[in-house]
């Protein structure tokens, strides 16, 4: 299942936000109804293609934080999700941490 993931995000050409936001989800300690083999799959599935979502992965935080709906559907704690980036694919989280510190002192 990773091979499969890993080679559908990195032939694609333009990476779907719809297959990041499932992957996305998936991430974090205390998300109820996702087992901690598919936390373990979306983690290895980051670390390993994370140049070519890095982008949407980036983008998908900001617009989660700034509470843009418009981009995404989806209800995704993104506390949760940047734990999880932290520990899979840290270079991602270099364009959000302006955001997040906005967030701090607000």
């Amino acid at each position: 299942m990773q091979t499969i993931m890993i080679v559908v995000l990195e032939e694609s050409e333009d990476v779907r936000d719809d297959l990041l936001l499932v992957i996305l989800s998936a991430l974090g300690r205390n998300e109820s109804g996702v087992t901690q083999a598919a936390r373990r799959l979306a983690m290895n599935v980051i670390e390993q293609c994370s140049e070519k979502p890095e982008a949407s992965i980036k983008q998908i935080l900001i617009s989660v934080m700034s509470r843009d709906n418009q981009l995404i559907k989806s209800e995704i704690d993104y506390h949760e999700v940047i734990y999880g980036i932290y520990h899979c694919a840290l270079q991602i989280l270099s364009g959000v941490v302006p955001y997040l510190t906005g967030e701090l002192l607000v």
